[in-house]
């Protein structure tokens, strides 16, 4: 159909493909039923013959005289991304020539491109074959599975009759099929019920420690001092006995819940590094400074007084560290200080721990992410302070398309946020001195 006002508008697509300018995006016609979604929504397109993703992109694009666009075919979240981060992924498909549906498939969680999920809504009974009415909930609204199962052989064929005529409409939705919920089993008392056996002394402790509310197993085997394996048999017998009831509870996963926690800072600053936290409070947003200081100088102490300061100003801090080895230690120090606030985000989490943090960043659970160089991504809201650590080092280069640096990412995120940003480092490359030597970065020195 030729793109019309009245038939919608022009709308700008990244999609994960191929095209003669890797920056380039793809126009679509959005259809009027379809709504107005916000930039960063998840849309499903014709991409020759098949369907693919597509990224919707912020503004209107313009349809050329006589060109025929192809419409969208459905909405499939709500936005995913922040208008910075779209931004961002434009300069990055634009400077390191890498496609932009897949630089902005870079920036999302494991899981989210895995699989579409397509049900059918009724629209005019009418037209069904009476085999396939069946299909159909109460709502009207029937899976695709059970839909062709009903229509028999030539079901594909079917379908898209029914379609053509309007009897039924598509709804897609995605789903992340990789990433399930991680479950922990839980034991609850039951007041009243009988008793195990005097012969049974686990089982009567374990009711002993339910006394004060429900545990997981985990919390139980802490408690009473064993290995967890051991309490999976008696906490069924208890649940076959009627003692306790034996459940699943699903829990986010925290790849920093088994480290202790570290003690918060109760030394002052010495003099030398309240100098550079202040030149830090005075750089203009979108500003840089070099923290320049050997091992053992107090860099961590500016780093944990500048992200105390951003929070207090009810800003959100990102921290870039170039190795995964790198992360526990200072992670346990930002801990401390920020306590369940604080995400880690690296290549070394599982895809359902990598996932939940993802979530938990765009929910605004987290205010400050800690992690390597797919961190510059995080989805963090008001964002105030960028840290690089170890500013110098390669690890900081992706490998992989796009072929980024993050050191140049935080440089232009925090360009587009507003952010300060403070690289430090003991020896700084060849591109930051000159950058402070043409006053491009302002410099701080801890001896």
């Amino acid at each position: 159909m030729v793109a019309a006002v009245a038939a919608g508008r022009v709308v700008r697509v990244a999609v994960e493909a191929l095209a003669d300018r890797p920056e380039r995006a793809f126009s679509y016609l959005l259809p009027a039923l379809l709504g107005d979604p916000a930039p960063g929504s998840l849309l499903l397109v014709p991409y020759g013959r098949r369907l693919a993703l597509g990224y919707l992109l912020g503004g209107e694009d313009a349809a050329e005289e006589g060109v025929e666009l192809r419409e969208v075919e459905a909405i499939v979240s709500e936005p995913m991304l922040s208008d910075d981060l779209l931004a961002l992924a434009g300069e990055i498909a634009a400077y390191y020539r890498a496609p932009l549906g897949t630089t902005i498939a870079a920036m999302l969680p494991p899981g989210l491109e895995s699989r579409l999920e397509r049900r059918w809504e009724l629209l005019e009974a009418g037209a069904l074959p009476p085999a396939a009415r069946g299909a159909f909930d109460g709502e009207g609204v029937a899976p695709d599975l059970a839909l062709r199962r009903a229509l028999g052989s030539g079901a594909a064929a079917k379908l898209e009759r029914l379609r053509r005529d309007r009897a039924v409409r598509a709804r897609w939705s995605l789903r992340p099929p990789e990433v399930s919920a991680l479950r922990v089993r839980v034991l609850r008392a039951i007041p009243g019920a009988a008793q195990p056996s005097h012969r049974a002394p686990l089982q009567r402790a374990i009711l002993a420690a339910l006394a004060d509310g429900e545990r997981t197993l985990p919390e139980l085997a802490d408690e009473l001092g064993v290995e967890g394996s051991t309490l999976l048999a008696p906490a069924r017998r208890l649940d076959a006995l009627g003692a306790a009831e034996l459940s699943w509870r699903a829990v986010e996963r925290d790849p920093l819940a088994h480290r202790p926690r570290a003690a918060t800072r109760d030394h002052e600053l010495a003099a030398e590094q309240r100098a550079a936290l202040a030149a830090l409070e005075r750089l203009a947003p979108g500003g840089e400074l070099l923290l320049e200081g050997v091992a053992a100088a107090g860099k961590t102490d500016v780093y944990l007084a500048a992200i105390d300061g951003t929070l207090a100003s009810g800003g959100t801090a990102l921290i870039l560290v170039p190795e995964v080895s790198l992360i526990p230690q200072l992670a346990d120090r930002v801990a401390a200080l920020v306590g369940d606030r604080l995400a880690v985000l690296h290549s070394g989490l599982s895809a359902g721990e990598r996932h939940d943090t993802w979530w938990r960043v765009l929910r605004g659970d987290a205010s400050v992410v800690i992690g390597t160089r797919m961190a510059a991504f995080a989805p963090l809201r008001g964002l105030e302070l960028i840290v690089v650590d170890e500013a110098h080092d390669g690890g900081y280069k992706s490998d992989r398309t796009p072929r980024y640096d993050a050191r140049w990412v935080a440089r232009r995120r925090a360009a587009l946020t507003g952010a300060r940003l403070l690289m430090g480092t003991a020896t700084p490359d060849v591109v930051t001195v000159s950058r402070v030597r043409g006053g491009l970065v302002e410099r701080a020195r801890l001896v």
